[in-house]
């Protein structure tokens, strides 16, 4: 089981750190480089998985890996998470900063699933609209799902919005049954 509170720890420090340095948006591309290498290899996903592999050499793949393509602070981090055993633990952490950059910068993280793929007018209205509604700035991930049939669903952590013909006719049905 992934240790949320010492996730939210190590994130929280090195967030402190590269807010004071003035670098949060270098660690966070940083992050997202290493976040998607996991997501694309699974062998490297293993590698921090395992604690058959010692400290050395997860430290020597790392390297190889990113090389110089992580700042320092970064590396630095990774370097110390490895040495800790916390390893394992890295999307996790990575997941926490990236809260916490959101948290920082006003941003927040918005689900928006229609039924047909929509034009970028439309987009760019549905962004202002939950936009001014939030009082916050949005990172809009729009998504296809044709089973919606027509409308919109839109998720903002855990509180969904869905205004599909789907989840209509769900409700039509429900209370058709139940009459």
């Amino acid at each position: 089981m992934i240790n949320t509170k010492a996730s939210k720890r190590y994130a929280s420090a090195l967030f402190d750190i590269s807010l004071e340095k003035g670098n949060l948006d270098v660690i966070l591309k940083d992050f997202q480089l290493i976040k998607d290498t996991i997501g694309i290899s699974r062998e490297f996903e293993n590698v921090l998985l395992s604690p058959i592999i010692n400290y050395s050499k997860k430290n020597a793949i790392f390297l190889e890996i990113f090389g110089d393509k992580l700042d320092k602070l970064t590396y630095e981090f990774m370097k110390l998470i490895i040495s800790k055993k916390r390893d394992a633990m890295t999307s996790q952490i990575i997941e926490e900063f990236i809260v916490l950059y959101n948290q920082h910068n006003n941003l927040i993280p918005v689900e928006i699933i229609t039924a047909v793929e929509l034009v970028d007018e439309s987009k760019n209205s549905i962004n202002s609209k939950i936009s001014t509604y939030l009082n916050k700035t949005i990172i809009p991930n729009f998504k296809v799902n044709k089973n919606l049939k027509g409308g919109i669903k839109i998720q903002v952590d855990d509180w969904v919005f869905d205004a599909s013909i789907k989840s209509k006719l769900e409700g039509i049905r429900e209370s058709l049954i139940s009459n």
